[in-house]
């Protein structure tokens, strides 16, 4: 590779980067929007390009292009954190996390949560990296785990990866109570707490009074004091009797009904079938053509990037920033001091898995971030509000990394971004045959991802920062009105007409996860029925 060329890709790999800080600041700005920009402005960047290096080939300027839109992926995927758990706005990647960010928020740990977005993000990015050979060997050669086994069953896998989605949700609210197991004690030293108190904590060893209202068999009762009541379990004893005052000691715990599993996986469901019903309507390619010719002249939409836009903005954006602004006047003091909290172990942890699921995002259509997230950490769905975070940002920012792989090995773009990069560089791109002779262009690209990457951790740190310490000061209701009007001015530039009518629908839609009680991942049936429905007819 010529020093020229270097040059090049270094200059537009810095460029990516701060144009990526900029969109990446941006409430609800879809990725594939900025890349769609870039591709309307392609001439012009090969222009700058002569003006640094004139007598670089086309090819260099095509690989400094690709690199432009690697580095702007990876700056994105860091950045984009900022606003998703300031204001809530997110795009499809981060739909899981703002809720555990918007939590600690709210307690005043916001510079915390972007810490751990950082530390996650540059850990997943050189995990990552260094899995990228056995990842090559397996999906590709000598293996072809890719074209033997999971082309043919894609569909297959996505039904299995919406089954576990589904699966993992759990009932909470009506359908889940805090039961105490224990024994009924008299006198002691130590104090009593209420049964609100122990309802709010749910775990633990309690101590808690109250007058018996019901009683169940020879071992079930309910105990009631002040505004609470609570199922108690004797594990041996005599029953009281009906209005006695007693006092148990016992486990806390909670009990929950197979009916309200039942029921909050039916919930689940909807929300999934409803946002996939959308996504179908508008991603299919005969309903999308459809609705071009109906509301814009024909060759001006971009199926893909201008209706994402709309999409994602309304199942994502407007609900939770409506919601927010009901409930928040203010954003609380963020304390910016570092803390002990999650250990090194679990940050790994956490950052492996969400490596490893990045990996499943890279070489499977239509999963996103938040879906593979939630698979990763397993059925039961363990896990602390901190741990989320670490995960979806590494689920991030390995994403592009093995999207770029899986461009190399098989040949097929699975992100917008990486469209992008096959478009600029056709027909140059030079496959990954052997897992010890990788191509050139593929070295200068995952080199310009990790340089964005650790940039990138150097600029969250930073930015988050400041936004800790000035978001505070701002209304939050007008931070919030804010970002609605420059979604919905930005839906009716880069969309138009079509994006304007798409909007509200989607926000429709968007609004069940809160109205039904289960995560928003679900709403990526969007992206998982269209893909399911492309291999399946």
């Amino acid at each position: 590779m010529s020093s020229g060329a270097m040059l090049l890709i270094a200059v537009f790999g810095l460029l990516g980067f701060l144009v990526g800080l900029l969109t990446g600041m941006v409430p609800g700005l879809h990725l594939n929007n900025v890349v769609l920009i870039l591709l309307a402005g392609q001439d012009a960047l090969c222009a700058f390009a002569a003006l640094i290096v004139s007598s670089a080939l086309a090819a260099d300027m095509a690989l400094a292009m690709a690199s432009f839109i690697v580095a702007l992926a990876v700056t994105h995927s860091f950045i984009t954190f900022i606003p998703s758990s300031f204001l809530g706005a997110p795009d499809e990647k981060t739909s899981l996390s703002v809720l555990p960010a918007h939590r600690m928020v709210l307690e005043g740990r916001g510079y915390e949560a972007v810490r751990l977005s950082a530390i996650g993000g540059l850990a997943g990015l050189l995990i990552s990296l260094s899995l990228i050979g056995a990842v090559k060997m397996v999906m590709g050669e000598p293996l072809n785990l890719y074209s033997g086994a999971i082309q043919g069953s894609v569909a297959f896998i996505l039904v299995a990866i919406v089954a576990m989605l589904v699966m993992d949700e759990r009932p909470k609210g009506r359908g889940s109570e805090v039961v105490i197991k224990g024994i009924v004690v008299k006198g002691g030293t130590e104090p009593s707490i209420s049964i609100d108190e122990a309802i709010a904590e749910g775990k633990g060893t309690a101590r808690i009074s109250g007058a018996v209202v019901k009683s169940s068999g020879e071992k079930e009762l309910w105990l009631r004091g002040g505004t609470g009541e609570m199922r108690v379990v004797l594990e041996f004893g005599s029953m009281p009797d009906i209005g006695a005052s007693i006092t148990i000691m016992g486990k806390l715990g909670r009990r929950r009904s197979g009916r309200a599993w039942h029921w909050q996986r039916a919930k689940a469901m909807c929300a999934f079938l409803a946002a996939g019903a959308l996504g179908a309507a508008l991603l299919v390619p005969e309903n999308a053509a459809s609705l071009t010719c109906t509301f814009l002249p024909t060759g001006l939409v971009d199926s893909g990037a201008v209706i994402l836009l709309p999409l994602f903005a309304g199942l994502f954006g407007l609900p939770t920033l409506i919601t927010s602004i009901k409930g928040c006047a203010r954003i609380p003091p963020q304390s910016t001091k570092k803390v002990k909290g999650m250990g090194n172990g679990g940050k790994l942890r956490s950052s492996v898995s969400g490596a490893l699921a990045g990996c499943m995002t890279g070489w499977l259509p239509g999963v996103s971030s938040a879906a593979a997230t939630v698979v990763s950490r397993g059925r039961k769905g363990k896990g602390s509000p901190e741990s989320y975070i670490v995960a979806m940002s590494a689920v991030n920012a390995a994403n592009v990394i093995f999207n770029l792989i899986a461009l190399f090995v098989i040949g097929k773009a699975r992100s917008g971004a990486m469209k992008a990069v096959s478009d600029v560089m056709y027909p140059n791109i030079e496959g990954w045959a052997s897992v010890f002779s990788v191509p050139e262009a593929l070295l200068a690209l995952l080199a310009v991802a990790l340089a964005a990457g650790a940039l990138s951790f150097a600029a969250l740190l930073i930015v988050g920062r400041r936004a800790a310490k000035l978001m505070p000061r701002i209304p939050y209701r007008v931070l919030a009105l804010c970002a609605i009007g420059f979604i919905i001015a930005m839906v009716s530039v880069f969309s138009g007409t079509l994006g304007l009518a798409i909007l509200p629908t989607a926000t429709l839609v968007g609004f069940l996860p809160h109205r039904l009680g289960v995560k928003k991942a679900h709403l990526m049936g969007a992206l998982i029925v269209p893909t399911i429905l492309f291999f399946v007819l």
